[in-house]
Order: structure tokens, then C-alpha cells, then sequence
């Protein structure tokens, strides 16, 4: 299913992409990852929370 054009603005939003991330940055304080550990960040869209996480 392709996406409209105001779903693509929404998705592409800086704003979204902020949100996203907050709510990794508080999903991540219950997992006890350590350093240099690997994990599998499944998902779609803009790459925001891959970068953060990188």
C-alpha cells in the first residue's frame, strides 16, 4: 500500500522523527544493554531511531 501525500509529510516531519526517539530513549532505560553489545532494531520508516541508537 503506497502512501498518500499527507502521510508522507507526517512520517517525514522532524517532529515525528523527535517523538520516535524520545520514546526509544525511555524503551531503552528497561533494557540493560551493555557496551559493544549488539541488538536487532526491527522496524520502518525514516531511520531516526537507528541513527540514535548508533
Amino acid at each position: 500500500m503506497k502512501m498518500g501525500t499527507l502521510e508522507k509529510l507526517f512520517i517525514n516531519a522532524e517532529q515525528h522523527k523527535r517523538r520516535t526517539v524520545d520514546r526509544v530513549r525511555n524503551l531503552m532505560n528497561f533494557v540493560e544493554l551493555k557496551e559493544n553489545q549488539k541488538f536487532l532494531e526491527v522496524g520502518c520508516g525514516a531511520g531516526a531511531v537507528s541513527l540514535y541508537c548508533a
